[in-house]
């Protein structure tokens, strides 16, 4: 099938499970992770800025990384590149066993996005999501002003299944600033609180089986992976 599934070391609940094909790894996020992930440069973009970590000691680090691993393991993966040198994080949460869904997050280096990077750990995410796991149905959410993203998922077959509005967080006023004057479309007011248009998308198992058919001759294919050149993605990947 073309894609090498490691499981090194196996704990109860807590394996190290070790996924790689073509140019990316995915890996169980480890404590060491977050003391490279604060290293990362700071997102030049004003609407990524709470992607910024601001965790200035090693007990505050502490604290985020215990209260983060408590919601989102055992499926928190760190995304590794070619170099083995880490290159963004994949949470899947509100995982239903019984229902067999789940919610996906990814965030990846600000240097390392729209060069295919978040497309290749995606494909290979959701090969042992739904192909290893057998989940059913995979969901996101998306601001609608991040079409970077959102031509990403509609490559990997996400379906737009409703827009809705999101209480902004950020801590920026977006409609008193005038760097996000090119997204007012996207901002509102009400009862003085401002809020941001998201997109919800789904991908179910059919639809994902059915493009990996369509995908004759890519990675997740053939009888031994290839590295996709980097670029080929374009403005379409993460």
């Amino acid at each position: 099938m073309g894609i090498d599934f490691t499981v090194v070391d196996p704990l109860p609940g807590t394996d190290r499970l070790e996924i790689a094909a073509g140019r990316v790894k995915l890996r169980r996020f480890t404590r060491g992770d977050l003391e490279h992930r604060c290293t990362w440069p700071p997102y030049d973009e004003p609407v990524f800025g709470h992607l910024n970590l601001r965790l200035d000691t090693p007990r505050q680090r502490d604290a985020w990384f215990q209260r983060e691993w408590t919601v989102r393991q055992p499926f928190w993966f760190a995304v590794e590149d070619e170099t083995g040198r880490l290159i963004g994080s994949i949470t899947l949460r509100d995982v239903s066993r019984w229902r067999r869904t789940s919610r996906l997050g990814i965030h990846l280096h600000p240097k390392r996005l729209s060069v295919g990077y978040g497309t290749e750990a995606l494909r290979l995410l959701m090969d042992y999501y739904f192909n290893v796991l057998r989940y059913r149905l995979l969901k996101l959410d998306v601001a609608a002003h991040n079409k970077r993203a959102i031509r990403c998922y509609e490559k990997l077959g996400f379906k737009l299944m409703f827009e809705f509005w999101r209480p902004n967080v950020s801590g920026i006023q977006w409609l008193k600033d005038r760097r996000f004057e090119h997204l007012r479309q996207y901002v509102r007011r009400r009862r003085g609180i401002e809020q941001i248009r998201h997109l919800e998308m789904h991908l179910d198992a059919k639809t994902n089986r059915r493009m990996r058919m369509e995908k004759q001759g890519d990675t997740f294919d053939t009888g031994s992976p290839r590295t996709r050149p980097a670029g080929e993605d374009g403005d379409e990947g993460i």
